[in-house]
């Protein structure tokens, strides 16, 4: 599970968090304005920061539903969605959120009996 800068905050300030994660989820949706982002996508965007923000307002649940609730990630989704409709997106290259967002690190697969090196000493 990961955490995000608002959820910390909010942890330690009951409050602030979501005052933080409002003004960062804004600051996105300006600049998604400025990349030309179509109205619909926009208000999308908008409601899912507002919700981000109301989910957050309720004292120990809203924490605990802000960890889930990611806004900024599904407003980045719409974001590239957008971008590769654009006149644009023949120019530039946009990579899947797969390339750069975190994963889950693989479990290393169980080694069996017929790869034991060094005549099973190892």
């Amino acid at each position: 599970m990961q955490f995000g800068l608002d959820s910390f905050i909010g942890a330690i300030i009951p409050g602030a968090g979501d005052l933080v994660g409002v003004i960062l989820g804004l600051y996105q949706v300006m600049l998604s304005w400025f990349f030309g982002v179509s109205a619909n996508a926009l208000i999308m965007m908008l409601f899912y920061v507002f919700c981000d923000m109301f989910v957050g307002i309720i004292p120990i649940v809203g924490d605990l539903l802000d960890v889930a609730f990611k806004a900024n990630i599904y407003n980045l989704r719409i974001l590239e969605k957008e971008l590769k409709k654009s006149v644009w997106a023949p120019v530039v290259v946009i990579p899947s959120s797969h390339d750069w967002m975190p994963r889950r690190k693989k479990q290393p697969a169980a080694a069996d009996s017929s790869n034991k090196r060094f005549f099973g000493l190892f």
